[in-house]
């Protein structure tokens, strides 16, 4: 039995007022370290050696697998498409124009389109369950203009794929424009690129931030002889990331024009010890402690009247 931890959830349960406060200030005390670790502004050190990766290949646990079997996608596309449904009123009266961005599977698009609404998909390639092949799908690069009329959504949603574009501007400037006035845009994506799994790596790396700690040269070295499994099958390599901060995204979303209707930081404290541990790898980056502790952001947008839309044509 882990006594301390007993204690402490003892504490947390009988004395929450207290129990608040006292979390409250080991929190203020660890950011504080963390600031000063990060504010440093000599140049960054790698720490390429076998011995180190070792040694944290074999401190944490394979990190959780996502899921990309029959059940879990089917699961995963429920949930998502209840959760929108629950979350925005107008989408519970079926027949209105949805458009999935980066949809991968598509179940999501799936769930929609059994509810009762249009859904058109959108990805750079056309990976999708075979139970979403019945929807209208459309190869685009989210970077760029897409081959989609203005104003033709009522809702246009994203899930985990602004991080990885790269022109992450283009994109939303683009969801926008397809989205009718007073209609919604949804984004949910992580991790962000400088939270532990910001690296998009877990399968092979198991440690957190590893983009930190070792070098380009060396990563790509271990993946390749680890191997890569992402997206429910064997890669040749990792995802490719904007490293875009959060900062970048929320300022840009500010800067869009539309009502920001809910805006959530998913945020992280579990590895900062890694920090601490590693202050060479960190210092020098110009990272902030929020860049390191919010690992994903859930958005909902609504467009305004006002938001001017282009005239691009299918």
């Amino acid at each position: 039995m882990d006594i301390g931890r007993t204690g402490k959830d003892f504490i947390k349960r009988a004395f929450p007022g207290l129990y608040s406060r006292w979390a409250g200030y080991k929190e203020t005390l660890c950011r504080k370290d963390i600031q000063g670790i990060l504010s440093q502004t000599e140049s960054p050190q790698w720490y390429d050696s076998e011995a180190i990766f070792q040694e944290l290949q074999s401190r944490h646990p394979p990190y959780p697998e996502y899921g990309y079997d029959t059940y879990r996608t089917w699961e995963r596309g429920v949930d998502r498409a209840a959760h929108l449904i629950e979350t925005i009123e107008d989408l519970r009266q079926p027949g209105l124009n949805i458009l999935e961005a980066g949809c991968g599977d598509a179940m999501a698009g799936h769930a929609f389109a059994c509810y009762g609404h249009q859904v058109t998909l959108v990805d750079i390639e056309d990976w999708r369950d075979g139970r979403s092949k019945h929807l209208r799908f459309i190869q685009g690069d989210l970077s760029r203009v897409l081959p989609l009329a203005s104003e033709a959504y009522d809702l246009v949603y994203s899930f985990n794929t602004l991080e990885h574009v790269k022109e992450p501007a283009t994109m939303l400037s683009e969801l926008i424009r397809i989205c009718k006035a007073e209609g919604y845009i949804y984004l949910k994506f992580n991790p962000l690129y400088s939270s532990p799994w910001g690296l998009h790596a877990s399968a092979s790396l198991r440690m957190p931030y590893p983009q930190f700690i070792f070098s380009e040269n060396f990563i790509t070295k271990k993946v390749k002889e680890l191997g890569i499994f992402d997206l429910g099958r064997e890669k040749d390599e990792l995802q490719p990331l904007n490293g875009w901060s959060c900062e970048q995204f929320i300022s840009t979303l500010k800067n869009s024009g539309c009502e920001i209707v809910f805006l959530e930081k998913i945020k992280t404290q579990a590895h900062l010890n890694i920090i601490k541990e590693f202050p060479l790898a960190f210092r020098g980056r110009g990272l902030s402690y929020e860049d390191v502790t919010i690992s994903g952001l859930s958005m909902l947008l609504r467009k305004n009247n006002n938001v001017m839309s282009g005239n691009t044509k299918v």
